[in-house]
């Protein structure tokens, strides 16, 4: 198992490489898993875009303890991370089912990307 703590320092201060595997080695560490994901999202704010696609993967490996932050992310003002949060919950699959609604009304988000993510999220999680 993989010390929260540790992990968050490499983050802080390691190579880019050593970072993104620190990131991918957050789905087994020993923080508690809200910790964690709140943790990533706020990372993506302001991370790489490796590092950004390494904290999506996390979300997804999360699942459904992911899944109430990431509904709240798809109202980010960040635009790369609402079409993360959509990926990652479809990423989740149908255990991801009280996303939809919000995942619905973000088929009118102004970004095209986060209408595509979302739409195939939808897709991913109804089956």
């Amino acid at each position: 198992m993989n010390n929260f703590e540790e992990l968050r320092q490499t983050i802080r201060t390691g190579s880019a490489e050593e970072k993104y595997e620190a990131v991918l080695k957050l789905s087994e560490c020993d923080g508690d898993p809200v910790t964690v994901v709140d943790y990533l999202l706020k990372l993506m704010e302001l991370a790489d875009e490796s590092t950004l696609g390494a904290a999506t993967r996390v979300c997804s490996r999360l699942g459904s303890k992911a899944i109430p932050s990431l509904i709240a992310t798809i109202g980010s003002e960040n635009v790369r991370i609402r079409w993360r949060a959509a990926k990652a919950l479809g990423e989740i699959g149908k255990d991801a089912e009280a996303a939809l609604p919000a995942l619905k009304a973000a088929l009118e988000d102004e970004e095209k990307r986060v209408r595509i993510w979302s739409a195939k999220a939808i897709k991913q999680i109804s089956g």
